[in-house]
């Protein structure tokens, strides 16, 4: 662990056996230098009370109350926001995390009570998808997002173990050591095949799309190394819009070994902004991207098994570039506001954070995207498309299954997507972490929150 986790180990105190949090303050001098906490007392000449937190439609996630002198913090609905949005024990007190670091000026700039924050997130959406999270993955930590396709604003962001603020309390006894560290950061996990969505925006770019690869489910490598197919499967001659939809490693192995190489690979991550350290309203985020000549590690890198890592925002990244070839900047904050005058205002259109391709080549991963999910859908329901809101809708996705640990076949199981894939409005991504699950078992999660997500849109 590094010299951030061991000092939220001290502050936070948890144990696998309690999950128990010690109160911040009593240990708050052996934080000293932490890049998620702010130790700065509020001047004398601001606001007593914090402001509060509102969601899109001006429901309140966090109220802030003073009794006797002391601020009292409020959460709607604790196990679902507190990882994401932070938590203060107060302008008395000098420990703030998340939104409460980010924007103390703004919380505590007022007359009596601070500045209003009203956010991008949909409570009921947001809960919604801590509900499926605890419900269904309770043994596992686990993360989802869901964001506007067009515009970045993020609707939902909610993890597992989650920290209730007002009780001091995680919600299990999963989380070991370094459960206290900001998910977005320290919590980068092996994406697995989620990383071919930017091996195919270099294939389609290339124009081999209908080059043919012939799967005998196994890629010999160096000497004895080599790499396989999920379950030894071997799919025959296959060229992309197939390999991409059975997740072929072998195809995708190949691709990299004769014509991707490392140089195409390392341009390709760095359009897709991995291996950065992303600066965004809600917080910093962290992914780690590196590779070599090495045939056996570019390969494995190919196929999400290299050194690479990444999170929930950068899962739903890769997704947002089939929109229309572009990265738009995920944001949380809609409009910043005290009782005399509006501090800041988004822009509701969104932001372009990277433009990473060809709206032509967005529209050919699209399409695959789409094909895939279909079939997968079909696999699994028996039609390829989901009834949601008012219509039946198509959802284009990519699943991934990072191995972890070989020997217990644990893995690090993902799925990423956007609906409608005809003209997509949402984004969501779903990890689970530690879970002998595979990525494409994640579905009935993405099917319920795409069903919760236009249902909401529709009211």
């Amino acid at each position: 662990m590094n010299n951030t986790g061991r000092r939220m180990k001290g502050v936070f105190g948890v144990s696998v056996v309690g999950a128990v949090i010690i109160a911040i303050f009593t240990v708050k001098i052996m934080f000293e230098k932490d890049t998620s906490i702010s130790y700065q007392t509020f001047p004398d000449n601001r606001a007593e009370v914090c402001g509060d937190i509102l969601d899109y439609n001006g429901k309140k996630i966090v109220t802030v109350k003073s009794t006797d002198s002391k601020e009292t913090f409020i959460f709607k609905d604790a196990d679902a926001y507190c990882i994401f949005l932070g938590w203060s024990n107060g302008k008395k007190e000098d420990v703030h995390s998340g939104l409460f670091r980010k924007y103390y000026k703004e919380l505590y700039d007022g007359e009596k009570k601070g500045a209003t924050i009203q956010l991008t997130l949909d409570c009921d959406l947001q809960e919604y998808a801590y509900k499926i999270l605890k419900k269904r993955h309770t043994k596992n930590a686990s993360s989802v997002v869901i964001m506007d396709a067009k515009t970045g604003a993020i609707k939902a962001c909610t993890f597992t173990p989650a920290f209730n603020y007002n009780t001091r309390k995680w919600d299990s006894e999963i989380n070991a050591e370094e459960d206290s560290e900001n998910p977005l950061v320290y919590k980068m996990r092996v994406p697995g095949s989620i990383f071919k969505i930017i091996d195919t925006v270099g294939i389609l770019e290339a124009g081999l799309e209908n080059n043919v690869v012939t799967d005998e489910g196994v890629l010999y490598l160096n000497g004895n190394d080599k790499i396989k197919n999920f379950a030894g499967n071997a799919y025959g001659k296959v060229s992309l819009k197939e390999a991409f939809s059975y997740s072929s490693n072998v195809y995708f192995g190949t691709m990299a070994r004769d014509y991707l190489k490392k140089e195409k690979l390392d341009e390709l991550a760095e359009r897709f902004l991995l291996g950065k350290r992303l600066e965004l309203d809600f917080g910093n985020i962290q992914s780690r991207y590196s590779t070599t000549d090495n045939v056996s590690e570019l390969c494995r890198t190919a196929i999400g098994q290299g050194k690479v890592e990444m999170n929930i925002i950068n899962a739903a990244m890769l997704a947002n570039v089939a929109v229309d070839g572009n990265i738009m900047k995920p944001y949380v904050v809609k409009r910043i506001y005290n009782e005399k005058e509006s501090l800041k205002q988004n822009n509701k259109t969104g932001e372009v954070y990277k433009k990473v391709t060809t709206k032509k080549v967005a529209g050919q991963l699209r399409e695959i995207m789409q094909y895939t999910g279909e079939n997968l859908i079909k696999r699994k329901t028996g039609a390829k498309t989901i009834q949601a809101g008012e219509k039946n809708i198509s959802i284009g996705l990519k699943t991934g299954t990072g191995e972890i640990n070989n020997e217990k076949k644990l893995n690090s199981s993902w799925i990423t997507s956007f609906a409608p894939a005809d003209n997509p409005q949402y984004i969501i991504a779903v990890n689970v972490y530690g879970t002998e699950e595979t990525g494409g078992e994640l579905l009935p999660d993405i099917i319920d929150l795409y069903k919760k997500a236009f249902s909401i849109k529709n009211e």
